[in-house]
């Protein structure tokens, strides 16, 4: 059988330049030293017809830029790649366009993949119904949530009818009725021969769909086979590098990333392209780039300093200037006009840390906030808005919030459901460590013994850390937030957890959930989990 997809000694690598001179430089031949980074190093693998591949690896292991290979979204820098059939990427926003309305995109993408108007309004209400994001489909896109665009991607994307479809952690965001109307649509696909290559971090997902697991780490085919095999060996390793120290992590990562910049491990960009050219020859491109260089810079800088001008009015260069400068300082002195647009919602604050300013300009930070603290955004003023916090009034960037139309709903989980994910040492005395919630500080430094640490976070607050465990202290010294380290962040539960959080920043991996008794943060970037008493916030 032949595959249907298939890498043969696949490189590709990214250039660094210091500026646009440096880039022109090297296209010219004139520059032959530079920074790479080989993002995929000798990738080759094959898959057939109607496989369904998981592929895994930590955050820079080169899942996108496979992605995007497979998708046809660039070409690789040395290598064979063998794709028979139709292929389309399903990622977060992938392919659409955010000044566009969702119904605008569904035509713009069906378009760009090769569909026909006829086709396309035929397939336009089925497209609709399965996104189902109601009105919000006449809507333009950057007003959508991550979880509606990931909809309205994937449902572009298996009524174009692709041969292969990839799917970049675009499951992630969605809510567990879609993720199970998705999952039902994929397994349509398998049946009749569709290949698919499911992009994931998480463990549970991959075992549950896939037929074969392809590891990626850092660039490189660590493991590609049977998906139990596959997945026991990358959990394993997950294991161990959770149990690492932040340095420990930062060094092996530094390590690894230090390879993909080595030069010597690096596919020359015309070397597989071009037969070997004669010194002499090279020489004499160099010196006539460098030429043709300096006769463009010399051009450029006559047509500069003779535009607009004729040779008798060199007299009158002084007071030219001197207007243009009066004309220069008003326009710098119009004040920019601010556009106030009221909204008066409930708001929470999307990052691990925002800064509150007291001026629209954010120039003057009075105070820094951490993620899911609940705000009313009363309105938009250009790129901030005006909110208030605890009784008191300040500006934000916009980007930093995102407006709540409902109340945050609870799920029906329980510490219990979540020991499996939680380190042994806080598992087996779960009950102990939470009943310190609300006590002072110096109550807790004397009764629970093995502190390692006394230390203060980002936002200021006193910490105490007791291996695997830190109680987090608000201004009156009162424990009011205890905060797990090193948990499974790939058991399904912490998974259910994350696709089903009321608050989301995937971008920086961070989710609120509010289950049964507390309120949960989970930072999966940190894999920590932090717990808050449900009176409190």
């Amino acid at each position: 059988m032949e595959p249907i997809v298939k890498f043969h000694n696949v490189y590709k690598t990214f250039s660094f330049y210091k500026n646009q001179t440096e880039k022109l430089m090297d296209i010219l031949s004139i520059k032959k030293k530079k920074k790479s980074f080989s993002a995929l190093r000798g990738i080759s693998f094959e898959v057939f017809k109607g496989e369904s591949i998981g592929v895994i690896g930590i955050n820079g292991s080169g899942k996108s830029t496979l992605s995007n290979l497979l998708a046809q979204i660039g070409v690789p820098s040395s290598g064979n790649i063998t794709l028979k059939g139709e292929s389309s990427l399903i990622a977060i926003a992938a392919g659409l366009n955010n000044n566009l309305s969702g119904f605008e995109n569904i035509h713009l993408k069906c378009l760009m993949m090769g569909l026909k108007n006829e086709e396309i309004k035929k397939i336009t209400p089925q497209i609709m119904e399965f996104a189902d994001i109601g009105d919000f489909i006449y809507q333009p896109v950057k007003n959508y949530s991550s979880g509606m665009k990931s909809r309205l991607g994937f449902a572009i994307s298996i009524h174009t009818n692709p041969d292969i479809l990839i799917i970049d952690e675009a499951l992630s965001v969605g809510d567990q009725t879609f993720y199970e109307k998705c999952i039902k649509k994929m397994e349509e696909f398998k049946s009749v021969g569709k290949t698919i290559f499911f992009i994931s971090h998480s463990i549970s997902q991959v075992r549950n769909f896939c037929d074969r697991v392809l590891w990626l780490h850092f660039g490189e085919i660590k493991t590609f086979g049977n998906k139990d095999e596959v997945l026991k060996e990358y959990k394993e390793f997950i294991d161990w590098y959770n149990q690492l120290t932040d340095a420990e992590k930062k060094q092996y990562k530094a390590g690894m990333l230090n390879e993909q910049f080595d030069n010597k491990n690096m596919q020359s960009r015309s070397g597989n392209r071009t037969k070997k050219r004669p010194k002499g020859m090279i020489k004499r491109v160099s010196f006539l780039g460098q030429l043709i260089i300096l006769l463009t810079l010399l051009l450029i800088s006559t047509i500069f300093l003779t535009k607009g001008k004729h040779p008798s009015s060199t007299l009158s260069i002084e007071s030219n200037d001197t207007s243009k400068s009066i004309i220069q300082k008003k326009v710098n002195n119009t004040p920019v006009k601010i556009m106030k647009e009221p909204i008066n919602k409930k708001g929470y604050l999307l990052k691990e840390k925002v800064d509150i300013y007291s001026d629209s300009k954010l120039k003057h930070k009075i105070v820094t906030l951490p993620f899911a603290t609940p705000i009313s955004i009363q309105e938009k003023r250009n790129d901030s808005y005006k909110v208030t916090y605890d009784g008191k009034t300040g500006y934000i960037n916009t980007t930093d919030a995102t407006i709540s139309e409902q109340e945050t709903q609870p799920l029906n989980l329980s510490i219990d459901n979540l020991q499996d994910s939680l380190p042994s040492a806080f598992s087996r005395s779960y009950e102990f460590y939470l009943a310190y919630l609300g006590a002072d500080y110096n109550n807790i430094k004397s009764d629970i013994r093995g502190l390692t640490e006394e230390t203060t976070d980002s936002l200021g607050n006193k910490v105490q850390v007791y291996r695997s465990v830190s109680y987090t202290f608000n201004q009156n010294n009162i424990a009011d937030m205890i905060t797990v380290l090193d948990i499974d962040s790939s058991d399904e539960i912490i998974q259910r957890m994350k696709e089903n959080a009321s608050i989301k920043n995937d971008e920086d991996q961070l989710y609120f959930v509010d289950i049964n008794g507390y309120q949960t943060i989970l930072n999966l970037q940190k894999n920590t989990v932090s717990f808050k008493l449900s009176n409190q916030q």
